[in-house]
């Protein structure tokens, strides 16, 4: 399968691409500044408000592993490029925009306990998430990680995948290390039946 990266530098971004190259798919991994020591067959460096329709049209899966501020306009960008293409995108959700009940009537970052010093990004990730859902013609999925998202822990490879509901594991915690989460995105990368196109799912450790 033929993967880019868009953030290949950053922490998961690294360990999405190692992931991939190790599972044996081509991987283009995109960033704003060189990176020499990366895995990747391929590299592209370039702004992603500069990237085009025509920088994937031999790519089977765009990765957006970006954290940016900027996050909502960067990941609209890349739908709209995206949108009426077979290329697929996925990218990285936030925890805060998973709902709290089976009901759907709250996002965690809706909620008074939600941590103040998160509820900006939490709620970029929701808008971003949004904006995904009204392009037309677009194959999206956005995966959230546990709450508790662990840089550098080691993977236990213990995960499963959930809906947009937040869950926890049978310890009562959601958590998940960078690690654990890059394999179980490729996991879902992997998946070619379908079934989370234009929905959010969420994983964590069981």
């Amino acid at each position: 399968m033929r993967i880019a990266v868009i953030g290949a530098t950053g922490k998961a971004g690294k360990l999405i691409v190692q992931e991939a190259v190790n599972r044996s798919h081509e991987v283009t991994a995109i960033s704003r500044r060189p990176h020499p020591n990366t895995p990747a067959q391929h590299t592209l460096v370039k702004n992603v408000t500069d990237l085009t329709t025509t920088d994937f049209k031999a790519i089977d899966v765009v990765i957006s592993a970006l954290g940016s501020q900027q996050i909502v306009e960067l990941t609209t960008h890349l739908g709209q490029i995206l949108s009426g293409t077979d290329t697929r995108l996925v990218v990285i959700g936030g925890t805060g925009t998973l709902y709290t009940t089976p009901a759907r009537t709250e996002r965690l970052v809706d909620s008074p306990n939600f941590p103040a010093e998160y509820r900006k990004y939490a709620e970029a990730h929701a808008a971003a998430s949004a904006s995904l859902r009204g392009i037309t013609g677009l194959k999206w999925t956005a995966i959230s990680p546990a709450a508790n998202f662990l840089p550098d822990a080691p993977a236990r490879h213990d995960y499963e995948f959930a809906g947009d509901v937040f869950t926890v594991g049978a310890s009562g915690i959601s958590e998940i290390s960078y690690a654990d989460y890059a394999s179980a995105l490729v996991d879902e990368v992997e998946n070619t039946t379908g079934t989370h196109i234009g929905e959010q799912i969420s994983v964590r450790n069981r």
